[in-house]
């Protein structure tokens, strides 16, 4: 037996609760535009959802994600996972949970199979996140995706997703969607540790005097050469605005 509609008829919810109602074995397939899962029942139970690499309630989340799309359902077929066990009216209102929280969030994060890559130094990172996500930090590489990064820390996905995105907001990471080559390092400047901003400033603002000594010259004055005017320094912040 085969049966088939679209999602705009029957919403994904109303599907579940009618295959679920009729004690049917067989597997109910979605497809949708850039999504596609399957939902497999045994009698009144739901045992298994997959969409893509997701499994379980995660893989229901995103399907009920979908407001459109096309559904069949073919009696009979199943399957050897079991990714759901126990009641399927708790499974179904923590899906739908999941649904709400990536509805708010996709527009930041699209998929798990991004690649973060932090953007400053570990040092400044940890002053702009939540200490609640410093652990991630050893993780963000450019090579390791966020779905790979969500099952070496134990994270549910949605969780790492909203980490992402909010680290993204905060400048702290960049989400690419293929790896680096190889993982860069920090910008110098963010790399050198116990120099201080006014360190810095004076180091960048003796080249920008005219006559300023080489690095590595001896001065005339030491005193004179720590020195550095309001202008040269509200030269060297537009300079590096």
């Amino acid at each position: 037996m085969k049966l088939e509609g679209t999602l705009d008829t029957f919403p994904l919810r109303e599907l579940i609760d009618m295959v679920i109602y009729s004690s049917v074995t067989g597997v109910l397939e979605i497809e949708a535009p850039g999504a596609a899962g399957r939902l497999f029942f045994r009698d009144s139970d739901l045992y298994h959802a997959e969409c893509g690499p997701a499994r379980g309630v995660e893989a229901l989340g995103e399907l009920f994600e979908l407001s459109s799309g096309n559904f069949s359902f073919t009696s009979k077929v199943v399957s050897d996972e079991v990714s759901l066990a126990g009641s399927v009216d708790i499974h179904l209102e923590h899906a739908e949970q999941l649904s709400t929280r990536w509805r708010q969030i996709r527009r930041y994060v699209p998929s798990l199979d991004l690649f973060p890559l932090l953007m400053v130094s570990r040092e400044i990172a940890m002053r702009r996140i939540s200490p609640h996500y410093y652990d991630l930090l050893d993780g963000i590489d450019g090579c390791t995706s966020l779905r790979q990064l969500a099952e070496r820390c134990g994270w549910a996905g949605i969780d790492m997703a909203e980490a992402a995105a909010q680290m993204s907001l905060d400048g702290v990471i960049d989400l690419r969607r293929e790896p680096v080559s190889s993982p860069p390092g920090p910008p110098p400047e963010l790399a050198v540790r116990g120099e201080g901003l006014f360190d810095r400033i004076r180091g960048r603002a003796g080249q920008l005097q005219q006559g300023a000594p080489e690095p590595g010259q001896p001065s005339d004055d030491q005193a004179s050469s720590r020195t550095v005017s309001e202008d040269v320094i509200l030269q060297f912040l537009r300079s590096s605005s």
